[in-house]
């Protein structure tokens, strides 16, 4: 690969870290459409309705599995679980996770950063964007970088990688 002066390098040395085509800034997503739900009843449950949220359901589920299970705690599934509430926990209590009320259903949690077919700013997002087209779709972003084929991309350039005495 030539030394391509557009890649984001790391802060302290010269190693490249991700290619600058591959870097993707958005002005519009989940966290300013008008759809967007707050996800912490969703997640954590209310304790005045007595409801646990699918955190709840998620650690019971991790409860019972590893109490049927020989391995216990370290059965894969617990540890999945567990892992994933770690993870969705801060990401739920800072807004990055989101849920959506426009009807988008593959995905019960959604990052605040995605943007779906469905997008409707919320009131005031369109002043920041004036006169700029809106983003492209998560699907239009893959294409751009991927193109349609990203295995015969790969590939190609596996092939090119061999010519040039990788193996």
């Amino acid at each position: 690969m030539e030394d391509d002066k557009r890649m984001i390098q790391g802060p302290d040395d010269d190693r490249i870290m991700v290619p600058s085509e591959r870097v993707i800034t958005r002005n519009a997503g989940c966290w300013n459409c008008t759809f967007r739900r707050d996800a912490n009843e969703f997640w954590f449950g209310d304790k005045t309705k007595g409801t646990f949220g699918r955190r709840g359901e998620n650690l019971n589920k991790a409860l019972t599995i590893a109490m049927e299970s020989p391995m216990g705690e370290n059965h894969p599934k617990v540890v999945n679980i567990r892992r994933m509430v770690e993870f969705v926990d801060p990401q739920i209590k800072m807004g990055m996770m989101v849920r959506c009320g426009g009807g988008y259903d593959k995905s019960e949690l959604i990052a605040n950063t995605f943007m779906c077919e469905r997008y409707v700013g919320a009131t005031g997002a369109s002043v920041a964007r004036e006169g700029e087209r809106i983003n492209d779709l998560a699907e239009e972003i893959r294409d751009k970088i991927d193109g349609p084929d990203p295995v015969a991309k790969l590939n190609a350039l596996i092939d090119e990688a061999k010519k040039d005495g990788g193996e």
